[in-house]
């Protein structure tokens, strides 16, 4: 049965929510209809809207940019009455937003009734809220008919309101493999991606560059990785940090960084639209927190056979099997990075080793295809269920 899906996302961003909603988007637009609302207001990704297009998906950019720039609240009345606009002109049997900003802009504007379902992915963990807008949080994600949250832990978000066990599916973030699906290796995907890095950073092809993806927040601890960088430059000139993300903490983490001898190999790239490519070209990727379970930034550098450290916890654990599908570290342990990024590059044949079994995990483990059958088959669950309740 065909049906008429809306997805709601921040940003178009390639390792942020929008991975997973890609996967989805492609696995099933030969099924259903889908149109994107895109309502944050990061960059319109040309790239990333003409992959939609080619698979007859809408993209509508929701946001005022620049015309509201310091009027915050105008700005995201403005964005919700964009919103309710497309849900009107498409009529969508599913409205599905990714992420927290989405499911709360969804849930304002989508009015209550038997037709459309409100779906909610839950990829990271909530920010926290002060008690007054906790109220309406608590009113907004009663609003939604269904989670589907990455990993169990997630389910703690949601334990200070009253949402039934029923409303919720976890469902495993996948992995993009190639467009026809196919596990291959891409032999000229690397020096590509290393070509992109060295345009956006200025580096010289020698280096070893770590790579890492996080909203530059405290609770992402990116502190960690630039101390980690300071430790190896004690011993090494060659190793740089390229970070992607963006946040409230970015001129902090530029003091930091000044403040150690590893000022010169931070590098700060912003939210680039090339972000997978780039990740290609890396020598190892970082993981310094457990925001994000199973997180896409991982899956996608294990996809390209980048060796992975992270740090490791019950969020990690299905990714990251110490010593074999990457290195796992202790929560804040900086040191750890190091080391085992040192091993990595006296131990380059080991190196390879390791990336080539992370990618063979994480593509068999996190297929995609299993992803996309999963969230279809909740699709029909609650259309289902819908229909039977209008019935009696």
């Amino acid at each position: 049965m065909t049906r008429r899906i809306l997805l709601v996302v921040d940003s178009l961003f390639p390792l942020g929510d929008a991975y997973q909603m890609k996967i989805l988007a492609e696995g099933l637009a030969q099924q259903h209809k889908f149109a994107v609302c895109v309502v944050g207001s990061g960059d319109d990704y040309d790239g990333e809207s003409a992959f939609y297009r080619a698979l007859d998906i809408p993209v509508h950019f929701l946001s005022s940019g620049q015309k509201l720039k310091h009027r915050i609240h105008a700005a995201k009345i403005q964005t919700a009455l964009r919103l309710r606009k497309r849900i009107r002109a498409f009529q969508p049997d599913i409205v599905h937003a990714f992420g927290q900003p989405s499911t709360h802009i969804a849930a304002a504007v989508l009015l209550r009734d038997d037709k459309t379902k409100l779906y909610s992915s839950v990829l990271s963990k909530w920010k926290p809220h002060t008690t007054p807008t906790k109220r309406f949080e608590g009113c907004l994600v009663n609003r939604v008919d269904r989670f589907i949250i990455a990993h169990e832990c997630l389910r703690n978000e949601f334990q200070n309101f009253d949402i039934a066990a029923q409303k919720f599916s976890v469902i495993s973030n996948g992995v993009r493999v190639g467009d026809n699906g196919e596990p291959k290796i891409d032999k000229d995907q690397r020096p590509r991606g290393r070509e992109l890095l060295m345009q956006e950073t200025g580096l010289d092809s020698t280096a070893f560059i770590a790579m890492t993806s996080a909203d530059l927040e405290p609770v992402t601890r990116l502190k960690d990785l630039i101390w980690a960088t300071d430790l190896l430059s004690c011993v090494r000139d060659d190793v740089h940090l390229v970070i992607l993300g963006k946040g409230s903490q970015h001129q902090g983490l530029l003091k930091f960084a000044a403040c150690t001898e590893a000022a010169d190999h931070i590098h700060f790239a912003g939210l680039p639209t090339n972000t997978l490519e780039m990740i290609s070209g890396a020598d190892v990727y970082w993981n310094s927190h457990l925001q994000t379970p199973t997180p896409s930034g991982v899956l996608a550098a294990m996809n390209f056979d980048v060796p992975v450290i992270s740090v490791y916890g019950p969020e990690t654990s299905p990714l990251v099997i110490h010593q074999e599908t990457g290195f796992a570290v202790n929560f804040g342990a900086r040191d750890e990075f190091a080391r085992w990024t040192k091993f990595l590059i006296e131990k380059p044949e080991a190196a390879h080793q390791l990336g080539d079994q992370g990618r063979r995990h994480c593509r068999h483990e996190f297929r995609a295809n299993k992803m996309v059958r999963m969230i279809d088959r909740t699709y029909s669950d609650s259309l289902n269920q819908g229909k039977r309740a209008s019935e009696i």
